[in-house]
């Protein structure tokens, strides 16, 4: 450390002997503050829709109407993006439903058939057993022999045997359990699969988009043959939209999925988004060694389009108590990187500066962070005015940001945080 301060010196004498000879400079104070900050990992990035798909037909057909151009808003489940011609599929149709009527009714009048004939069999085994009782009462008064008796008797039990059999054939019938209903019903089935189909097929000509965004690009046009499985439009949808960044391996560490950022593009040079980390792909780009990271922005009023560059400031490990100065306060000089402080004049003239050598941290916002000997909460600090000043040079500070007795308090009086300190924008 003696060896570093001695070298510090030996430069520094001939610059304060030249300073010495030169004006006053005129400049604004400022003053190393104490904040809590994060670490930011900043970048460049690309802006991704958050969907990108290009819809495709599932059924083929002439193209009749596709009133969509590009940059076109669509709504999932409600925009209709393209209708093919109907006149084939609406002939199939009525096709369609005219086969599964005469199923139906053909189905309809097995179970009626059925019915028939178990009241057929019901009115031949009444009058088969009113036979019988009639038999029984006429052998009684030796009208009819016994061989007639037991005609009627077998006649009647026969009869009772065919109705039963016959409410059996019903019962089946109904439920579509014999073998010629069920023929029959698998003939409705048939009839209405059919139905189902020319229906499904009818609904596929009218293409309705499946996701919300905007259109990019048309892929067909009036009048063109669609074949099933044809790229109709392509649509990306940007609320929100991702913003792929690539990140240090040595950096990776510190970020984690649902951390804070900050994305800025070009276009909207003095606005900057909100945004929080998404996806982590848990592959490095071989040819960068850089791993993507994925950051989610709202972008509700779509202000950011796909493929637009964008710088992106990510939060990355704890928050930390640090020392802060403008990013003007650092100048680098014959010394190294050094910020100018201002020494008062015993005599009562114009202060002098004085150099302090300073190790540079990560930025944040109109802040930087610093480390150094001799550099403490409250110094003040040489924020503009400083790029040409020499050690030992007098300077006269101006303006709301000088020491106290020389326009103001250090630091402009606010005391408060730079944008950003927490969590912000700003660079490693």
């Amino acid at each position: 450390m003696r060896n570093t301060a001695l070298a510090f010196l030996l430069v520094l004498a001939p610059s304060v002997l030249l300073a010495q000879g030169m004006p006053p400079a005129a400049v604004k104070l400022d003053e190393v503050r104490q904040e809590t900050v994060t670490d930011v990992v900043t970048g460049v990035a690309s802006v991704e829709p958050w969907l990108r798909t290009v819809l495709c037909a599932e059924t083929a057909g002439f193209v009749q109407s596709y009133p969509l151009r590009e940059g076109d808003e669509v709504t999932a489940g409600e925009t209709v993006v393209c209708e093919l011609k109907r006149t084939t599929l609406e002939i199939d149709l009525a096709e369609a439903e005219a086969l599964l009527y005469r199923a139906r009714a053909e189905a309809k009048t097995a179970v009626e058939t059925a019915r028939a004939g178990m009241e057929e069999k019901r009115a031949l085994r009444d009058r088969a057993e009113r036979d019988f009782e009639r038999a029984q009462e006429l052998f009684k008064t030796q009208v009819v022999n016994k061989a007639e008796l037991d005609r009627a008797e077998a006649d009647a039990r026969a009869a009772s045997f065919q109705f039963d059999r016959a409410e059996q054939d019903f019962a089946l019938a109904e439920k579509g359990a014999d073998p010629a209903s069920q023929a029959r019903q698998a003939e409705v089935k048939r009839a209405e699969a059919r139905l189902a189909r020319v229906n499904d097929l009818l609904a596929k000509c009218r293409i309705v988009s499946p996701a919300s965004g905007r259109v990019v690009r048309r892929l067909i046009e009036v009048g063109g043959w669609l074949v099933t499985g044809g790229p109709v439009i392509e649509i990306v949808s940007l609320k929100p939209v991702l913003v792929r960044v690539g990140v240090n391996e040595r950096e990776i560490a510190g970020i984690r999925i649902g951390g804070a950022a900050e994305v800025r593009a070009d276009a909207w040079p003095d606005r900057a988004f909100p945004g929080k980390v998404r996806f982590i792909v848990p592959e490095a780009d071989l040819a960068t060694r850089s791993i993507p990271v994925l950051i989610e922005v709202a972008n509700e009023d779509e202000a950011l389009r796909a493929g637009m560059f964008a710088r992106v400031s990510i939060s990355a490990g704890e928050p930390r108590e640090a020392l802060t100065v403008p990013k003007d306060a650092v100048v680098q000089s014959a010394m190294g990187t050094v910020v100018y402080t201002i020494v008062p004049n015993p005599e009562g003239g114009p202060p002098s500066a004085r150099p302090i050598p300073v190790r540079v941290g990560s930025a944040f916002g109109s802040r930087v962070v610093i480390a150094g000997e001799g550099v403490a909460p409250g110094l003040p600090v040489i924020a503009t005015g400083n790029e040409k000043l020499m050690p030992g040079q007098k300077v006269i500070p101006i303006g709301a940001g000088g020491p106290p007795g020389a326009g103001g308090p250090p630091g402009g009086g606010s005391g408060g945080p730079p944008a950003g300190s927490e969590g912000g924008g700003g660079g490693r």
